[in-house]
């Protein structure tokens, strides 16, 4: 008797058991599904946490800063214009970024090399510094005078964060 009751407890936990790496052995492969790269080797799952991370960012800025309704579809119609824009300089500084990879995988930095690639590619880099700087100007132009206020010693307390 007590062997077959240890037995039917055996056979309980050994069907919990199965169930349960069953469960996790599906859901850990579901996860591997979304982890699927785009055509450049991209990972999609990362570009949607980029893009909650970025909105909640608005959110919250939107929030502290008091924006208006109008204010902040201004700003929205700014990012989005910005974000075409953003995806073209991407595709342009891909070359950059192939180079300095292959230096990185070399067996010894090439420090020229790396000086002859960056330099090929500084109007690139001052192009986009330009287009970030009028993006903040626009930005800086909607707010009010107390919301630049407070929007720069946001920035200056983050910076003193990271």
């Amino acid at each position: 008797m007590n062997t077959q009751k240890l037995y039917l407890t055996m056979k309980t936990y050994f069907a919990v058991g199965l169930t349960t790496l069953c469960l996790t052995s599906f859901t850990a492969s579901a996860a591997g599904h979304n982890h699927q790269a785009d055509e450049r080797g991209h990972n999609k799952a990362h570009y949607g946490q980029a893009h909650k991370q970025m909105k909640k960012r608005f959110h919250m800025m939107a929030k502290k800063l008091d924006l208006s309704k109008e204010q902040r579809q201004e700003i929205k119609g700014i990012f989005l214009a910005m974000k075409s824009e953003k995806k073209i300089q991407r595709d342009n500084m891909s070359g950059f970024k192939e180079q300095v990879k292959t230096l990185i995988l070399a067996d010894e930095f090439d420090e020229a090399q790396f000086n002859i690639a960056y330099a090929s590619y500084q109007d690139n880099f001052q192009y986009m510094a330009m287009e970030k700087a009028k993006m903040r100007h626009a930005v800086m132009q909607i707010l009010t005078a107390e919301q630049k206020e407070k929007f720069l010693s946001m920035r200056e307390q983050r910076r003193t964060l990271f």
